[in-house]
């Protein structure tokens, strides 16, 4: 059992109440604690118990484990009555307590159960402050639309009710039916859309009121807002249209050359964030395997958000990689939307697969050793990210890290990795490239392109599809197929 684990154990202990003199491990990997007593209290580790052979250093220092915690067991106990029985079952996040007749189910203290319980209100706070400005952008767009456009109000009336109709599916989203998945197809672009607009809208909207104010003795609102409502409607149109073909015809090639000491020659073509969903063409994602081929890499890589949070969609992704040469090597990881669906049955389904998808394991390429990642929004411990398993039988290659979010470069840095690759950002789908500047960089510090932080680079790759909304608008900013040539410095 490692430190973390133990501190985990101990501080549910003292929750429990029990006063335990000494805590050790043998090498069939059983944990035994024994209070002072002399009861005795049972727990089987989540960690394998030998290592060739050989009992694990964390064991060892288990076994010569020695503490006293706070002597409550007399005040739960009444100082008598069978012993508890501790029960740790391999990847749980609970501990069950029997104590006689009865039993108790204590969150694994530090745990990710426990992390989420703790984390519930706030995120519950958060939501509902999302869906008040939602709500309130929402009303106050369709209200002056009204105001300002009377001639264009059944328009306005339509696109609001079209728009909003997702709010009423979003019980089902989950269900993982025909219907549900064809509604959050259809309807949930729309939504997303007509709630980014309402937002910059009504914000628009409450600066021309603030301008309005010296002038409101002389006219009303609605004719003062009128010409500039005009010009901000035909610049959402033509971005709408634009931002539309951008995400759904171009393909851009990025060629990224990278050198690092002691990296072995290596070209990689890296796609992200596909996004495979109902309505994901078998004819784009062909082409965009295609083309990543024909960069004649050594490597193909998927940054994750391989699928949109429903796992059936992986027999489309599947079924799109057969236009590649069955002898070209094809690595992915896992992202946050394959969390947020079932992240073991998209796991099943790529296991044995064309795909080779890497949950915090490692494969060799030409004398590189790609260690995936999995994803930080994992809801499991098993599925938690884990570097040092990634990196596990390299044996001296040099490491590239593949990992899904730019915050895994935080724990390359700390290790001394020379390479990350990442996507997630997708640039906030609106981006100026020459400049480094996206919208997603108002959120993430690594949002696009390439970084250097000491001798640790970073990649993050813009997507090669898109999120819920087809729309990519700005410069550099059209679905990104990353070519990374990767070269020793001499």
């Amino acid at each position: 059992m490692s430190q973390r684990d133990t501190e985990h154990f101990r501080c549910c202990v003292e929750q429990i109440g029990t006063d335990v003199a000494r805590v050790f491990s043998d090498e069939s990997g059983m944990l035994f604690v024994v209070d002072h007593d002399g009861s005795s209290l049972e727990a089987f580790s989540p960690r394998p118990p030998l290592e060739n052979g050989h009992v694990p250093k964390d064991f060892e220092i288990q076994r010569s484990l020695t503490q006293r915690f706070s002597a409550r067991r007399s005040t739960h106990r009444g100082g008598g009555g069978p012993p508890f029985s501790v029960n740790i079952a391999t990847g749980d996040t609970y501990l069950t307590v029997a104590d006689g007749p009865a039993s108790r189910a204590h969150p694994l203290c530090g745990s990710a159960a426990s992390r989420d319980y703790n984390a519930r209100p706030m995120t519950a706070v958060i939501f509902a402050i999302a869906v008040a400005i939602f709500l309130v952008a929402n009303v106050a767009a369709f209200c002056v639309l009204l105001r300002v456009h009377p001639r264009r109000r059944w328009i306005v009336i339509a696109l609001f009710v079209v728009s909003n109709l997702m709010w009423f599916f979003f019980p089902i989203l989950n269900a993982r039916t025909d219907f549900s998945r064809f509604v959050r197809a259809t309807f949930g672009p729309p939504w997303f859309a007509w709630t980014c607009f309402a937002i910059l809208y009504s914000t628009f909207a409450l600066l021309l009121a603030i301008a309005w104010l010296p002038f409101r003795s002389r006219m009303p609102f609605a004719r003062f807002a009128r010409w500039p409502s005009r010009i901000f409607l035909w610049a959402t149109l033509f971005s709408l249209v634009a931002g539309v073909w951008n995400a759904l015809v171009p393909l851009r090639i990025e060629r990224v050359p990278i050198v690092s000491d002691g990296a072995r020659p290596l070209r990689i073509s890296l796609i992200s964030d596909l996004h495979t969903g109902l309505f994901s063409r078998t004819s784009r994602l062909e082409r965009i395997f295609t083309t990543a081929a024909a960069q004649k890499p050594d490597v193909i890589l998927l940054a994750g958000d391989n699928v949109d949070d429903d796992p059936i969609f992986t027999a489309k992704l599947l079924a799109a990689t057969r236009v590649l040469d069955p002898r070209m090597p094809l690595l992915a990881v896992l992202g946050n939307h394959e969390m947020y669906g079932q992240p073991f049955e998209v796991i099943d389904r790529l296991r044995s697969s064309r795909i080779r998808l890497l949950v915090n394991e490692g494969v060799p390429i030409n004398g590189v050793w790609i260690a995936g990642l999995s994803d930080f929004a994992a809801r499991t411990p098993k599925l938690a990210p884990d570097v040092d398993a990634a990196l596990r039988g390299r044996n001296g290659a040099f490491p590239i890290l593949l990992a899904h979010q730019p915050k895994a470069f935080a724990e390359a840095m700390k290790r001394g990795l020379p390479i990350t690759i990442c996507g997630h950002s997708h640039g906030g789908q609106c981006a100026i490239r020459p400049l480094h500047w996206s919208l997603a960089g108002v959120f993430l510090p690594y949002h696009m392109g390439l970084y250097r932080r000491g001798a640790s680079q970073l990649y993050v790759n813009t997507g090669t599809g898109y999120w819920l909304f087809p729309w990519r608008f700005g410069i550099g900013i059209s679905p990104e197929i990353t070519v990374i040539d990767l070269r020793p410095k001499l």
